[in-house]
């Protein structure tokens, strides 16, 4: 694995700033947010961009590390299958 993250180094796209990898993560985000809230035009998956942070670890660490694109996080019934009984009194409660 650590032989892969030093060849992963040599590669140009490795050497972007990390506040411009944090730009892309967030239009990805937005840009896929305000396309799934219409449930019948959705061409990409809600947290496709997700896919990103798998390219480089210093990726998902700047991921990881930045809040504001883990404060949206929504689960419907579209996205998961809920186990029969389970969000019943869900919306009483919150």
């Amino acid at each position: 694995m650590e032989k892969a993250r030093q060849q992963n180094l040599l590669a140009p796209v490795s050497r972007l700033p990390p506040e411009l990898v944090l730009c892309v993560f967030k239009y990805l985000k937005d840009a896929v947010t305000l396309e799934s809230k219409n449930y019948e035009a959705i061409k990409v998956k809600r947290y496709e961009w997700l896919k990103l942070t798998h390219v480089f670890h210093s990726w998902r660490e700047i991921a990881l590390c930045t809040p504001s694109l883990w404060s949206d996080i929504r689960i419907t019934r579209r996205d998961y299958k809920w186990p029969a009984g389970c969000y019943n009194g869900l919306s009483k409660t919150l």
